[in-house]
């Protein structure tokens, strides 16, 4: 009974760890840390390939403002603006996606269906490769066009942030708590990423996980929310820029 208990403690341990993307978090970072892989998100995880895949399907245009909400017992999410600046006639669009249930528990759910060796379930790379593809996900979808002035001074703060990132002076093991994979592309140059853990209240980072959450939530407003939304977000993101250019 005890020996069942502990293999329990010990698989908790580790799924915690897991959704907590890499865990590894400064305390307390005021800037967002280096991020390897595409769009935000490593390269070298099926799960995190699949969110990809699921909240941010269109590969053809760069998305400027990208956010990826990875939290640890609530569905994936994602937002981003879509715009070509050097199309005229094209108008920015904040665009932003949900998973319906969260895939990571989903994935725990095929996983533990399956026969255990010794009490233990994989989560290797090869058992997510194998699984991933059979999980049907709906994806929640709402977008809604925002002013272009708006639109400017958010992707310049995403720029500024995304230019500031830098290695934690600590490192301590997170668990729980909330990943942000940020990104922000330009035609020409690619796309320029960065990431955090939970940041502490009161950092840019965490001011600026609040203007995503604003950005977010944005397409499901009224019109007139939408109006004083994008008010409340360059005024904010003013903000936050002249804070930094202080530093």
């Amino acid at each position: 009974m005890i020996k069942s208990i502990s293999r329990i403690i010990v698989i908790m341990i580790i799924l915690l760890i897991f959704v907590s993307t890499e865990a590894v978090a400064g305390i307390p970072s005021p800037d967002l840390q280096p991020e390897e892989g595409f769009f935000g998100l490593s390269a070298f995880s099926y799960y995190y390939a699949a969110v990809s895949d699921r909240l941010l399907p269109d590969q053809q245009i760069f998305r400027k403002c990208q956010v990826v909400f990875l939290p640890s017992f609530e569905p994936e999410s994602a937002v981003y603006i879509s715009w070509d600046e050097k199309n005229e006639s094209d108008r920015p669009r904040v665009v932003a996606t949900e998973l319906e249930h969260q895939l990571w528990a989903e994935l725990q759910k095929v996983i533990h269906r399956e026969p255990s060796k010794d009490g233990y379930y994989s989560f290797a790379p090869e058992v997510q490769q194998r699984i991933l593809p059979q999980i049907r996900s709906n994806v929640k979808k709402a977008e809604a066009e925002i002013d272009v002035q708006t639109a400017k001074i958010l992707e310049h703060l995403w720029e500024t942030m995304l230019s500031r990132i830098r290695y934690p002076d600590i490192k301590v093991l997170g668990l729980d708590g909330e990943n942000y994979h940020f990104a922000n592309g330009v035609k020409g140059r690619g796309y320029r990423v960065g990431k955090v853990w939970s940041p502490e209240k009161g950092t840019p980072s965490y001011e600026l996980i609040e203007i995503a959450k604003s950005l977010k939530d944005y397409p499901r407003l009224s019109e007139k929310g939408r109006v004083e939304s994008s008010k409340s977000m360059s005024k904010r993101a003013e903000r936050l820029l002249a804070q930094l250019r202080s530093k």
